[in-house]
Order: C-alpha cells, then sequence, then structure tokens
C-alpha cells in the first residue's frame, strides 16, 4: 500500500470516529440531562467500532513508519493506554463500590477510550506537513492522553460551574446564618451546596437537599436516591423554608461537552 493510501486511510478513521462520537454522545448527553438515565446498549456501537477502526488505523500507521513511531509516537500509544485502564478502573471503583458515580459514567469513558485511545492519529500527521503545520507545541499538547484532556476539560466546565454557584451562595448566605451550624460545615454548604428557599425547586428535578432544619444535615448524597421522594418532603414544608441542596450533576453530558471539543479540534486540526 502506498504511503499516501496509508495516510489517506487514517483520515477516513479519524473522520468516521468523530462522526460517531457526535451522533453517540449528542443522544447520551440529552438522555442524561433529560432523564439521568440512558440506555446502556447506546454504548456497544463506539466501542466495537473503535477497537476495529483504531486497528486499522494502527496498522496503516506501521505501514508507513520510518518516522518516529518506535519512540515518540509508541510511547504515547503505551502511556495512553496505560492511563486510560487506570482512569477506567478508578471510575469503576467510584461506581459499583463506593456508589458515587452512576454506571453510565463508566460505560462512557470505556465508550471513549475505545475509540480515541490514544492521539496516535493525529501525531503522525502533525509531522507530515501535507496536512498539518508541524509544530513541537502542538507534538507536545497531543502527547497528553486523550482521557486526560477529556477530563481536564471536564474539569474546567465543573469549576466554571461551582465558581457561580459559589458566587451565588455569598450573595444569599445571610439566609443560612440564622440556622446554628458551625462555620466548617457553613463553608462546605457555599462551596458544595445551594442555599435555595423550597418555592425555588418546585419546577425543578434533580436537586438533593443536604440540609433541612431539623429534618436532615449532611455532607453529600447518594446517587441512587430518587429526586421524586425528596420532592414530596418539600412539599410538606412552608415555602419560604431556607434548606441546602446540591445538584444532581449529569456527569455524563458534562463529558459530552467535553468530548464535543475534543473531536472538533480533531476536525480542525484536519483542515490546517
Amino acid at each position: 500500500m502506498s504511503f499516501i493510501g496509508d495516510l489517506d486511510i487514517v483520515v477516513i478513521g479519524i473522520i468516521l470516529k468523530c462522526i460517531v462520537a457526535y451522533v453517540t454522545y449528542s443522544y447520551a448527553a440529552f438522555s442524561d440531562w433529560i432523564k439521568r438515565e440512558i440506555n446502556p446498549l447506546i454504548w456497544i456501537p463506539p466501542i466495537v467500532f473503535g477497537v476495529v477502526i483504531n486497528l486499522i488505523s494502527i496498522k496503516s500507521i506501521e505501514n508507513y513508519t520510518n518516522i518516529v513511531y518506535v519512540s515518540f509516537t509508541e510511547l504515547h500509544l503505551y502511556l495512553s493506554i496505560t492511563l486510560s485502564i487506570m482512569m477506567i478502573l478508578l471510575l469503576s471503583v467510584l461506581s459499583f463500590v463506593l456508589g458515587l458515580l452512576g454506571g453510565a459514567d463508566v460505560l462512557c469513558t470505556i465508550a471513549f477510550v475505545s475509540m480515541y485511545p490514544s492521539n496516535i492519529e493525529l501525531i503522525v500527521l502533525a509531522q507530515n506537513t501535507k496536512y498539518l503545520i508541524n509544530s513541537n507545541i502542538l507534538l507536545l499538547v497531543l502527547f497528553l492522553p486523550p482521557i486526560i484532556i477529556i477530563f481536564i476539560l471536564y474539569s474546567l466546565i465543573v469549576f466554571i460551574y461551582m465558581v457561580y454557584n459559589t458566587v451565588y451562595n455569598i450573595i444569599h448566605v445571610k439566609e443560612l446564618k440564622k440556622y446554628k451550624m458551625t462555620l466548617r460545615k457553613m463553608l462546605h454548604y457555599i462551596l458544595f451546596g445551594k442555599i435555595v428557599k423550597v418555592e425555588d425547586l418546585q419546577a425543578k428535578r434533580f436537586y438533593y437537599p443536604i440540609y433541612i432544619p431539623n429534618v436532615i444535615e449532611r455532607l453529600t448524597f447518594n446517587v441512587e436516591e430518587d429526586d421524586a421522594y425528596w420532592s414530596n418532603v418539600l412539599k410538606k414544608l412552608p415555602p419560604d423554608t431556607t434548606i441546602v441542596v446540591t445538584w444532581g450533576i449529569p456527569m455524563v453530558t458534562l463529558i459530552s461537552i467535553a468530548i464535543f471539543l475534543y473531536v472538533t479540534s480533531h476536525l480542525a486540526l484536519l483542515i490546517i
């Protein structure tokens, strides 16, 4: 197979993976936002397709190797796969052992890793000026495993939300001061909760109380809790009661946003 042919196969693989990623994570993001439930069957196509297309792409890359494949590129591949496995194991413990995450969060990550175990295609393209302007800075960025890039973007999104939420709580903290609680606990509620009145939650879902005067006082909630149960509890309280809730963050939705940014960068790099 010719040099150009092998590289074109890699480019086609990138485009196909982008399409599958957009379709899969658009559905997942919408479903998680609306229902906090995702049909697990949605993850099968990207996992199967990802494994197959990556085997083809890596074979095509090996066919045209002579560049830095056995050093920089190969090191990146092994590092990415190792860190991806470690991340999946960590999320599995957090989900299936500790109950801090939903199973969909783990499947979402497995599907992504199946399609993007490394940035090997983009690294190869970055070394070929027909497709990309060679850039040492770009290569250094691409050396970061995809799973690390995704969770950096995800963390940035969550951080922006937390900053907004903290500012909101500081403005409304006077409503919480009337209750007797330690400064440490109040700071925790300001940083990780949301100070609201019961009436503010009447038309909202997926908010879980962590502080209700004389009813409940805790630091977090269990991912298996039913928000409908708490909705019924809150209906029995005076509407102007100030409480602290925490939002059941749609993790798959936010991860999907990070993946959209990552996948879009693939297409953008292809046309440079």
